[in-house]
């Protein structure tokens, strides 16, 4: 890499995520389902003196390489992987997708954060080396990541994951989905360790309710193949009450759910990390409406798509 490559400014974008079926049982070798959403999150590189840092104030959240917060380790590990160093770059980064929600933020904004990066410094965007750069930073936030988010941010439509397949893209249609925000905050190094817990409390049936999601993700791919979205839905609410027993749900993503369908949706399940964040309604042009006003009317906030 020569400074006659490096550019002034570079700009890098990614998508969040939701996940169809499938969520933590793909931490322990199972199919997930997984849908990217598009440019929620970009962020500019710009030059600078000292460590390179990022803040995002949509978030307010900021990092620096020369911290020692997970925030600034996560950022120093990212440009470690990337080979560009740790100082001299400025990234501003803007964001639509809220933070901690279960939505994949710190998968996008590492993500658009490493494109900006290559970018700037004269790198070709080699999606390996992102990624691997990626999950360099999401280890420091989710102990032990998949790599289903880092894959899915930069995924056009509906993909299928897992840790020994990488992601394989699906042809069918997007699902359509409310997003609707519990407004709890979701930690994912929590909850993948309170579902590895569990997983280990209660061997046998932990175990059986495992290959029950790995079953419900295959059929879940069927329904999504054949267009089958009311026998979708149904597999959709399953795998929430698999998650629930994994004690990964909480109250106000259960309400969510109860709530949706009573207003018509075809199912309904918590997405990403859970413990608090988002949950998802699968619907059809009749029921959007009716269950957007619904969640609403009870306190919650339907994320724009």
């Amino acid at each position: 890499m020569s400074d006659i490559n490096l550019k002034t400014k570079a700009t890098g974008s990614a998508g969040g995520k939701v996940i169809l079926l499938g969520e933590h049982a793909v931490v322990h070798g199972v199919s997930a389902l997984a849908m990217g959403l598009f440019n929620k999150v970009s962020v500019i590189a710009q030059k600078c003196l000292g460590p390179t840092h990022l803040t995002v104030s949509a978030w307010n959240f900021d990092a620096t390489t020369l911290g020692d917060r997970p925030e600034d380790i996560a950022l120093s590990n990212l440009c470690i992987e990337l080979g560009v160093g740790t100082s001299g770059v400025a990234l501003t980064g803007d964001a639509t997708l809220p933070a901690r929600a279960g939505l994949g933020a710190s998968a996008a904004i590492a993500t658009a954060a490493a494109k900006a990066l290559s970018i700037f410094n004269g790198l070709s965007i080699n999606q390996q080396r992102i990624f691997n750069a990626v999950q360099a930073s999401e280890k420091v936030f989710h102990g032990n990541p998949s790599g289903l988010d880092a894959a899915t941010v930069t995924a056009q439509g509906v993909i299928k994951f897992s840790k020994k397949t990488g992601p394989i893209s699906l042809s069918c249609p997007a699902p359509a989905l409310v997003i609707i925000n519990s407004l709890e905050r979701g930690e994912t190094k929590k909850t993948v360790s309170l579902f590895a817990r569990q997983l280990k409390n209660d061997l046998k049936e932990g175990s059986r309710r495992l290959n029950k999601i790995e079953e419900l993700v295959a059929t879940g791919e069927r329904h999504l193949l054949k267009g089958d979205m009311s026998n979708l839905g149904k597999v959709m609410s399953e795998n929430h009450e698999h998650l629930r027993w994994f004690g990964v749900s909480s109250d106000r993503l259960n309400d969510i759910c109860k709530i949706s369908i009573e207003a018509g949706a075809m199912g309904a399940k918590l997405t990403g990390g859970g413990g608090g964040g988002c949950a998802i309604a699968l619907v059809d042009n009749e029921s959007r409406s009716n269950v957007i006003d619904a969640v609403e009317t009870s306190g919650f906030q339907v994320v724009p798509t």
